[in-house]
């Protein structure tokens, strides 16, 4: 049996391009945004950003989501992201690490918390009460018992990943499966 569906005028649903062009480069100056700023919270590059503004390239749709999406967490006041908040570098330490090795990494950094990292990949975090415990009954860092550290796209609106920070001190910002840094309670201040 064949099924006729009626046609559907996709004029009505989109924006013409220019229209969009338009609509993304008045937005983006009355919010104060640079391209740059777009594309890095929106999560595209800049160059997609510039060449869409001057009508080089026309977009896909998941690209031209992301911009838009960007766009409209920024109205609302709401648009910093995972990524505005991340440190990228950071200091970690090993299981096979001595606790005094941790513990001058710590002083020396002004830390109360250190990612533990095993075979390239991040298994847990490491806090100061933990190291002192473990010090003091002679343990070592392979020890301890990681505590829990999560992991948010880079993506992630402020307010989807705030609440993480109160029952975990930290979490890690990926892009893809890449961790591209980390996130403290202390770097929402």
């Amino acid at each position: 049996m064949l099924v006729v569906m009626p046609l559907i005028r996709c004029d009505k649903m989109l924006p013409k391009f220019e229209e969009l062009v338009k609509n993304v480069v008045s937005e983006r100056k009355r919010l104060g945004l640079s391209q740059r700023e777009l594309a890095e919270r929106a999560g595209v590059s800049k160059s997609l950003v510039g060449k869409l503004e001057t009508k080089a390239n026309i977009p896909n749709y998941e690209n031209v989501w992301k911009i838009q999406r960007a766009l409209e967490r920024a109205r609302k006041g709401k648009g910093k992201t995972a990524e505005d908040f991340v440190q990228r570098n950071i200091v970690s330490v090993e299981p096979s690490d001595s606790i005094d090795k941790v513990a001058k990494i710590m002083k020396e950094n002004d830390f109360s918390q250190l990612p533990v990292k095993k075979d390239g990949d991040y298994i847990g975090l490491i806090t100061s009460t933990q190291l002192i415990d473990a010090k003091f009954r002679g343990g070592s860092v392979a020890d301890i018992e990681y505590r829990n550290l999560p992991r948010i796209p880079h993506d992630t609106p402020k307010e989807d990943f705030s609440p993480l920070l109160r029952s975990n001190s930290a979490v890690l910002v990926t892009r893809g499966t890449e961790v591209i840094g980390m996130i403290t309670a202390a770097d929402l201040l």
